[in-house]
Protein backbone atom coordinates (compact mmCIF):
# COMPACT_ATOMS: atom_id res chain seq x y z
CA UNK A 1 0.00 0.00 0.00
CA UNK A 2 0.76 3.22 -0.54
CA UNK A 3 1.29 6.32 1.80
CA UNK A 4 -0.93 9.52 1.18
CA UNK A 5 1.51 12.19 -0.04
CA UNK A 6 1.57 15.25 1.98
CA UNK A 7 1.86 18.30 0.23
CA UNK A 8 3.99 20.22 2.43
CA UNK A 9 6.36 20.18 5.48
CA UNK A 10 4.34 19.06 8.43
CA UNK A 11 4.03 22.86 9.62
CA UNK A 12 3.29 24.62 6.33
CA UNK A 13 -0.74 22.94 6.90
CA UNK A 14 -1.42 23.89 10.31
CA UNK A 15 -0.25 27.37 9.54
CA UNK A 16 -2.33 27.74 6.22
CA UNK A 17 -5.19 26.65 8.85
CA UNK A 18 -4.65 29.16 11.48
CA UNK A 19 -4.31 31.59 8.60
CA UNK A 20 -7.50 31.26 7.46
CA UNK A 21 -9.27 31.21 10.86
CA UNK A 22 -8.11 34.90 11.54
CA UNK A 23 -9.28 35.98 8.29
CA UNK A 24 -12.58 34.94 9.13
CA UNK A 25 -13.31 37.48 11.64
CA UNK A 26 -16.32 37.49 14.02
CA UNK A 27 -19.32 39.97 13.36
CA UNK A 28 -21.47 41.07 15.78
CA UNK A 29 -25.66 40.16 14.48
CA UNK A 30 -27.23 42.84 13.22
CA UNK A 31 -29.09 45.39 15.17
CA UNK A 32 -30.75 47.27 12.53
CA UNK A 33 -32.70 46.56 9.05
CA UNK A 34 -30.53 49.46 7.70
CA UNK A 35 -27.98 46.72 8.20
CA UNK A 36 -29.60 44.26 5.89
CA UNK A 37 -27.51 43.74 2.56
CA UNK A 38 -30.80 43.98 0.63
CA UNK A 39 -33.60 46.66 0.43
CA UNK A 40 -37.19 45.70 2.78
CA UNK A 41 -38.86 48.75 1.06
CA UNK A 42 -38.09 46.85 -2.71
CA UNK A 43 -40.17 43.59 -0.90
CA UNK A 44 -42.79 45.71 0.64
CA UNK A 45 -43.55 47.75 -2.53
CA UNK A 46 -44.26 44.34 -4.02
CA UNK A 47 -46.51 42.74 -1.32
CA UNK A 48 -50.17 43.83 -2.37
CA UNK A 49 -51.41 45.86 0.52
CA UNK A 50 -53.26 44.72 3.29
CA UNK A 51 -57.33 45.47 2.84
CA UNK A 52 -60.53 44.50 5.41
CA UNK A 53 -61.54 41.28 5.02
CA UNK A 54 -64.98 42.34 3.74
CA UNK A 55 -63.70 44.40 0.83
CA UNK A 56 -61.86 41.32 -0.04
CA UNK A 57 -64.64 39.34 -0.29
CA UNK A 58 -66.45 41.69 -2.04
CA UNK A 59 -64.40 41.73 -4.63
CA UNK A 60 -64.27 37.85 -5.00
CA UNK A 61 -68.38 37.47 -4.64
CA UNK A 62 -68.01 40.65 -7.52
CA UNK A 63 -66.17 38.32 -9.61
CA UNK A 64 -67.94 35.34 -9.53
CA UNK A 65 -70.79 37.45 -10.52
CA UNK A 66 -72.80 37.36 -6.44
CA UNK A 67 -73.92 40.57 -6.14
CA UNK A 68 -74.73 41.39 -1.92
CA UNK A 69 -78.37 42.74 -1.90
CA UNK A 70 -78.77 44.86 1.12
CA UNK A 71 -82.21 44.39 1.99
CA UNK A 72 -81.06 40.80 2.36
CA UNK A 73 -78.54 42.19 5.09
CA UNK A 74 -80.99 43.48 7.18
CA UNK A 75 -83.82 40.28 6.59
CA UNK A 76 -80.99 38.73 8.88
CA UNK A 77 -80.96 40.91 11.77
CA UNK A 78 -84.36 41.30 11.83
CA UNK A 79 -85.37 37.58 11.05
CA UNK A 80 -87.00 36.61 13.84
CA UNK A 81 -89.56 39.39 13.52
CA UNK A 82 -90.18 39.09 9.88
CA UNK A 83 -90.64 35.19 10.61
CA UNK A 84 -92.00 34.87 13.26
CA UNK A 85 -89.79 33.60 16.52
CA UNK A 86 -90.92 29.75 16.37
CA UNK A 87 -89.76 29.34 12.79
CA UNK A 88 -87.05 31.90 13.30
CA UNK A 89 -85.38 29.21 15.78
CA UNK A 90 -85.44 26.55 13.34
CA UNK A 91 -84.35 28.46 10.19
CA UNK A 92 -82.31 31.51 8.68
CA UNK A 93 -82.55 33.21 5.53
CA UNK A 94 -79.24 32.04 2.92
CA UNK A 95 -79.32 33.47 -0.20
CA UNK A 96 -81.57 35.66 -2.67
CA UNK A 97 -81.01 34.66 -6.69
CA UNK A 98 -83.21 35.31 -9.55
CA UNK A 99 -86.17 36.20 -7.15
CA UNK A 100 -85.79 33.59 -4.80
CA UNK A 101 -85.02 33.81 -1.10
CA UNK A 102 -83.11 30.72 0.34
CA UNK A 103 -83.63 30.30 3.75
CA UNK A 104 -81.78 27.64 5.07
CA UNK A 105 -84.06 25.02 7.58
CA UNK A 106 -82.07 22.98 10.21
CA UNK A 107 -83.16 19.18 9.71
CA UNK A 108 -86.12 17.74 7.39
CA UNK A 109 -88.56 17.42 10.08
CA UNK A 110 -88.57 21.09 10.66
CA UNK A 111 -88.66 22.08 7.03
CA UNK A 112 -91.69 19.90 6.88
CA UNK A 113 -93.51 21.48 9.60
CA UNK A 114 -92.57 25.00 8.59
CA UNK A 115 -93.49 24.12 4.82
CA UNK A 116 -96.70 22.94 6.38
CA UNK A 117 -97.80 25.66 8.58
CA UNK A 118 -95.32 28.63 8.41
CA UNK A 119 -94.92 29.17 4.82
CA UNK A 120 -97.48 31.02 2.83
CA UNK A 121 -97.06 33.45 6.41
CA UNK A 122 -93.13 33.59 6.02
CA UNK A 123 -93.65 34.55 2.00
CA UNK A 124 -96.66 37.49 2.59
CA UNK A 125 -94.16 38.31 5.60
CA UNK A 126 -90.76 38.39 3.38
CA UNK A 127 -92.39 40.36 0.71
CA UNK A 128 -94.15 42.94 2.51
CA UNK A 129 -90.40 43.48 4.37
CA UNK A 130 -88.63 43.41 0.92
CA UNK A 131 -90.98 46.31 -0.11
CA UNK A 132 -89.35 47.19 -4.17
CA UNK A 133 -87.31 44.11 -4.62
CA UNK A 134 -89.72 41.70 -6.19
CA UNK A 135 -89.36 38.25 -4.30
CA UNK A 136 -91.11 35.37 -6.49
CA UNK A 137 -90.85 32.46 -4.14
CA UNK A 138 -89.21 32.10 -0.23
CA UNK A 139 -87.68 28.28 -0.80
CA UNK A 140 -86.74 26.32 2.09
CA UNK A 141 -83.66 24.10 1.95
CA UNK A 142 -82.01 21.91 4.27
CA UNK A 143 -78.38 23.62 5.65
Amino acid sequence: MRKPESTGSGDGGSAAMDQEQEDLSYEPPLKASSQLPFDVTVREQRRPREQAVAVAMERVLRKLGIEASPWLERLAVEWPAVAGAAAAAKCRPGKFHNGILYVYVRNSVDLFNIRRTDLPAMERAVRAFAGDVPVRQVRLMIG
